[in-house]
């Protein structure tokens, strides 16, 4: 099930909830819960004199202090152009932000995994695919 995400967002995001069907073994042992997508547009970026932030993920409801989270930035990012930077933005949160110029037009498809586990132990993990649009231009 997809929905827009949040609710009268304009930025394209999307989230899927996994549903499993009776019996399927391989996808009710899966910890991922859900997938989400999100489209970022960029001017090229000729100087950064500071990480300019794209986006910010982050853990929803009030998770008491046995569940914690970890980002990770796990594809898409070959020519290190971002960093995934935790706790900017409060706790369970992490900020996608750009770190080095970037020249358009370029596409950067990126996948990044947030885990949330419990005492120790893996409990959900969330992917996010964020696509990066560097248009030709600056601004």
């Amino acid at each position: 099930m997809c929905s827009s995400l949040p609710a009268g967002s304009q930025d394209g995001s999307y989230v899927c909830r996994k549903r499993c069907r009776p019996r399927d073994a391989a996808c009710l042992r899966s910890r991922t819960a859900t997938y989400s997508f999100q489209q970022v547009a960029l001017a090229s970026v000729r100087a950064l004199s500071r990480p300019r932030p794209l986006t910010t993920l982050g853990a929803l409801g009030a998770h008491d202090r046995s569940f914690r989270t970890h980002f990770r930035l796990v594809s898409g990012n070959e020519q290190h152009y971002l960093e995934l930077r935790e706790g900017l933005l409060g706790p369970r949160t992490a900020t996608l932000v750009l770190v080095r110029p970037i020249s358009g037009p370029h596409t950067l498809r990126l996948q990044l995994t947030m885990i949330v586990s419990r005492h120790g132990q893996l409990h959900t993990e969330h992917r996010a695919i964020v696509e990066v649009d560097v248009g030709p231009y600056t601004y």
